[in-house]
């Protein structure tokens, strides 16, 4: 399974990286809106911050996507509830543990 993550704090993005390389998916990381947008058609699944940085979220990034390839599932992950959630296929509450990515992978394996 491919999976792209967008979120803006490095920390994150590379925890969350390792935890599903474990799980034996390959995993395409960035912090930048226009370039998840550009990646978005070759994945499987989407996991994005709902609070990104430089004045865009998560739930902007989800709708251009939506726009871009309307299949691929997408996973809102933050530390609240976001104010919208309509967007998100899922969402999953910060800090993610290894045993919520199994379950995410297991439910968005094609």
């Amino acid at each position: 399974m491919r999976v792209l993550i967008v979120d803006d704090d490095p920390t994150v993005l590379r925890i969350h990286s390792m935890m599903l390389e474990h799980l034996g998916c390959t995993v395409v990381g960035t912090a930048d809106f226009d370039e998840a947008l550009a990646k978005c058609s070759d994945v499987d699944l989407v996991l994005t911050d709902v609070r990104l940085g430089a004045g865009r979220d998560g739930v902007a990034l989800a709708e251009a996507i939506r726009a871009v390839d309307g299949d691929v599932p997408i996973v809102g992950v933050t530390g609240a509830q976001p104010d919208r959630n309509d967007v998100f296929d899922h969402i999953e509450l910060k800090p993610v543990r290894l045993a919520a990515f199994e379950g995410l992978v297991a439910r968005f394996s094609s």
